[in-house]
């Protein structure tokens, strides 16, 4: 998030400050290519393995995955990429010196590291793609892309519901889409947002839906959409016999007229909200009771028809619990007058009365809405709030039913000795903060203890939505403080900073794998499928002999798309044209001497005459991860060769890490979009039994050149994606 907007009294520039379950939308994706990616095994970089169905029980269908997804890569892009890390590496003692020409300018966004697809702006449609995919990997229901700055980023929210619907184009899995809005008065961003894409019904199939309608994080009743008097400067207290009113004058017909109610923090507040025609007497015209009125809510009455043109008169009276109305003590609305008890008072009220050609109601009524907090200590103030990022123990937001709906998640906080601070402050906390304890170094910073204390939290309250801050934040604006310091409010550095999307370096994938983790926790996971009968396969036999073997792995289709794109304000073309064979499918089948492997891809498979990381296989069959090349025993290298036989490929042993050496000739078939392969069991170490037999595999093309497990993030295609693995297992 800017700090600059962020709706909340933290930080000036310059200097710290001295503040039944709705029903969630259908199953994501329905109906498309299913990979069951719930059901892949993987053990990440600090090897923490994945939990599966057995451990997290059968899935709950009603929970939902939210995550915070930023926008703002290359909007800001003035100068850079400027990144602290390699800043600060180049001289330690940077934040002592503002002037240092190492730092972009006063106010420029600077990268906490470098991202794992580098540099990138938003609008790189390979990597949304990637995001979609990874996210969806996760168990990802709903991104919520920012729009808090009151800045509405529509290039980059296009290009991210473009590339989303690309990859549901063909066959693909991606969340659902919704946005959070500012804090405060949402109007400009709700607006830009129903003009340039709900009006319109553009991409509509990836809109969140709740409780019928889709969602959107924003107090709707904030919207000033009409005339009326917006400034403020007291309030009055509605007591027991007392009314408060206002009149007004509007020169075109009505359909809503709204009151600005302070309820000074108390609850289950309301009052009883009358208009009339001229002065306040008569029967009214409508009239409502207002109950469970939030503090500072913009409170409305909507009409059942529209009102014609002329003089009238909104009043509130019989006021429940503490409650009032907000106004100005000079007269700034200059065709009304505030009244109390039918009769004038001085200055004027705060009140929106919306026009019948406006969209107003039409907004209001059109979407399901959370109002956002910014706090990071209260919790709600009533219900149908979401919080964004909270420190532990963290709240649960309920909504209007008293059901326990949401509860935030997070990375890391901004906040310092019980208040909003800066990430630069050493004392904030960062992704080791856990139990009340900061760290006393960054050594833990990989682990995700911060992360670990908040998802438990979330796990024992077991709302319907958890909310992860976040994704992609990835930059935060220099500033300079009071005493002469650099300051970074949002991010800074590996420990202070809330990005799960890989990095290059530091925790790589740890994040992501953490995520999956708790994500399957709370969804639960479908069971990993058992291996059917026993089928012995012949090399000579043709594919239709695979037919009925099962199960069948899956992977994405058409993930396999290139890469050429301008970084970060143009830093460089980022390009990338390694994907080749668009593998879709996966079988193995056993008998007592052979296991047979099968892949099928998107397209027929490329010609594997003269070609390097073709087609390559890789086996984890002892489950020992500190064994081999990630836990990987064997490998067909991908290098076809000949001998008198015909062609083959070599298979491989790890001697532990990048290192392999040849232990075998491994022949294959190979027409048009198929392959099979067989290797003898005698080969990698198994015996003839099926008695606890298991063997993880993965299939790689035109990958995996240095031996860096993350280049199956962004190189050829894996199936399956990045670290996973399938699982094949004898019952």
């Amino acid at each position: 998030m800017m700090w600059k907007n962020m709706g909340i009294c933290l930080l000036a520039a310059a200097t710290l400050a001295a503040a039944t379950m709705g029903s969630a939308a259908p199953a994501q994706n329905r109906n498309r290519w299913d990979t069951f990616s719930e059901t892949w095994v993987a053990t990440d970089g600090l090897k923490r393995e994945l939990p599966t169905s057995a451990t997290v029980g059968a899935p709950r269908a009603k929970k939902q995955i939210a995550i915070f997804y930023f926008l703002w890569l290359g909007e800001h892009a003035y100068s850079g990429p400027h990144d602290i890390s390699k800043i600060l590496k180049q001289d330690p003692t940077a934040l002592s010196k503002p002037q240092s020409t190492l730092w972009g300018p006063e106010g420029a966004f600077h990268f906490w590291a470098e991202p794992r697809f580098g540099y990138y702006n938003t609008d790189d449609l390979w990597v949304i793609k990637k995001h979609a995919q990874m996210l969806a990997d996760a168990g990802v229901d709903l991104i919520l892309m920012d729009n808090t700055n009151n800045v509405t980023y529509t290039k980059y929210y296009m290009a991210v519901l473009k590339g989303f619907s690309e990859v549901r184009a063909m066959g693909g899995k991606t969340p659902q889409v919704a946005f959070i809005c500012p804090f405060g008065d949402p109007t400009y961003s709700v607006t830009q947002m129903w003009e340039n894409l709900y009006s319109k019904g553009l991409y509509k199939d990836l809109w969140y839906q709740l409780d019928g309608k889709p969602l959107i994080l924003a107090d709707l009743d904030a919207v000033n959409i009409g005339f009326g008097n917006d400034s403020r400067n007291q309030s009055e207290l509605l007591t027991s016999g007392m009314t408060l009113g206002q009149s007004f004058v509007s020169t075109v017909p009505f359909e809503a007229v709204s009151v600005y109610a302070p309820t000074w923090g108390t609850k289950k507040s309301g009052f009883t909200m009358k208009l009339f025609r001229g002065a306040q007497v008569g029967t009214p015209l409508a009239q409502r009771k207002c109950t469970n009125v939030l503090d500072n809510e913009m409170v409305q009455l909507p009409l059942s028809t529209a009102l014609p043109a002329g003089e009238y008169t909104v009043q509130i009276s019989n006021p429940v619990g503490t409650i009032g109305w907000w106004g100005h003590t000079d007269d700034v609305y200059k065709d009304g007058q505030a009244l109390m008890n039918g009769k004038p008072t001085t200055g004027d009220r705060v009140f929106r009365v919306v026009p019948k050609s406006s969209d107003g109601l039409k907004i209001r009524n059109f979407f399901t809405a959370r109002k956002p907090m910014p706090g990071y200590f209260t919790g709600p103030s009533g219900p149908n709030q979401w919080g964004w990022l909270e420190i532990s123990p963290q709240h649960v937001f309920k909504n209007a039913k008293g059901q326990s709906e949401m509860v935030c998640v997070g990375i890391a906080q901004n906040a310092a000795d019980g208040k909003l601070d800066a990430m630069t402050n050493p004392r904030s906390l960062g992704r080791s903060y856990q139990k009340g304890t900061l760290p006393k170094d960054a050594s833990k910073a990989a682990y995700g203890l911060n992360f670990t204390e908040q998802w438990n939290r979330a796990l024992k309250l077991d709302p319907q939505f958890v909310f992860v801050t976040g994704w992609n934040e990835w930059i935060a604006q220099r500033f300079t403080t009071s005493n002469g310091t650099v300051m970074f409010v949002d991010q800074f550095d590996m420990e202070h900073s809330r990005d799960i999307e890989p990095m290059k370096g530091g925790f790589g994938d740890d994040y992501y794998y953490q995520f999956v983790n708790y994500a399957r926790q709370f969804k639960g996971a479908r069971p990993i499928p058992v291996a059917g009968k026993t089928k012995a396969i012949s090399l000579k036999a043709g594919f239709a002999q695979w037919n009925d073997v099962k199960p069948e792995f899956r992977d994405d289709i058409g993930d396999v798309s290139h890469r050429e794109h301008p970084g970060y304000d143009k830093f460089k073309i980022y390009k990338n044209e390694t994907g080749r064979n668009d593998i879709v499918t996966a079988k193995l089948s056993r008998d007592a001497q052979n296991l047979s492997f099968y892949v099928r891809c998107q397209q027929p498979i490329s010609s594997p005459v003269g070609a390097l990381r073709w087609m390559q296989l890789y086996l984890d069959v002892d489950k020992k991860h500190t064994n081999g090349w990630n836990g990987y025993d064997y490998r067909l290298n991908g290098l076809v060769l000949n001998d008198a036989a015909g062609p083959y490929i070599v298979l491989e042993r790890s001697l532990g890490g990048w290192k392999w050496k040849a232990v075998s000739k491994v022949r294959f078939t190979l027409s048009g979009k198929e392959l099979m392969v067989q290797i003898p069991r005698i080969v990698l170490g198994l015996s003839s039994s099926d008695k606890d037999l298991s063997v993880d595999f993965k299939w790689v093309d035109n990958a995996l050149k240095t031996g860096d497990i993350l280049e199956l993030l962004e190189d050829g295609d894996t199936a399956p994606n990045a670290r996973f693995n399938y699982r094949y297992h004898v019952k």
